[in-house]
C-alpha cells in the first residue's frame, strides 16, 4: 500500500481497488473457510484469488510506462510475495496430522511413561512424581502439536489481524 503512492493516479487507483477488494475477501471469506478446512480447490476462495491476480497482471501490464519507476519491481515482487504467502497459508489450513501420527504419538508418549514408572520403581512416590511431570510435558506437546495442526480454528487461531488493520481507512 505504501508504495502504491509513487504511482501514476490510474494505475494506484486500480491497484488500491484491488488490493482492497482481495483483502476484504480473504477476511470475510478465506478466513472462515481456512477455519473450516474447506479443500483448497473450493470455489470459495477463487473471489480473492481473482483479485490478487487482476493486481499482479495489471501491474505487469504497465511495465512498459512503469519500468522506470524505482517502486515498480519492489511493489511486483510484493505482490509476487502476498501470493506465495497466500498459498502457504491455504496450503497451511489444510496439511494436518493423520490419524496414524496421532496413533504413534500416543505410543510413544504412553511407553515412555511406562518407562519412567519402571524405572523409578523402587520409590513410590518418585514413580508419582516422575509420572505427573512427564504427563504434564507430554499434554503440553499435545496441546502444541493440536495448535500447528489446526492453526486457524480454536481460541489458539491465528487472527487476520494484520489484513484488518490495512482495511481500516486512513
Amino acid at each position: 500500500m505504501v508504495l502504491l503512492v509513487s504511482l501514476p493516479n490510474d494505475v494506484q487507483s486500480k491497484l488500491k481497488g484491488d488490493l482492497q477488494a482481495y483483502l476484504k475477501d480473504v477476511v470475510a471469506i478465506d478466513w472462515p473457510a481456512m477455519a473450516n478446512a474447506r479443500p483448497l480447490d473450493d470455489a470459495v476462495f477463487d473471489q480473492s484469488e481473482k483479485h490478487l491476480l487482476n493486481a499482479i497482471g495489471f501491474l505487469s501490464q504497465q511495465h512498459a510506462s512503469l519500468a522506470g519507476l524505482a517502486t515498480y519491481t519492489p511493489l511486483l515482487n510484493q505482490l509476487l510475495d502476498i501470493r506465495h504467502a497466500r498459498l502457504a497459508r491455504l496450503a497451511a489450513s489444510n496439511a494436518g496430522i493423520t490419524w496414524a501420527q496421532w496413533i504413534a504419538m500416543w505410543l510413544i508418549s504412553t511407553s515412555t511413561l511406562l518407562a519412567i514408572i519402571v524405572c523409578n520403581s523402587h520409590a513410590f512416590r518418585m514413580q508419582v512424581a516422575a509420572a505427573h511431570i512427564y504427563v504434564l510435558v507430554a499434554s503440553s506437546a499435545y496441546f502444541v502439536i493440536l495448535a500447528h495442526d489446526r492453526p486457524f480454528v480454536g481460541r489458539t487461531s491465528i487472527p487476520p489481524t494484520a489484513m484488518q488493520s490495512l482495511l481500516l481507512p486512513r
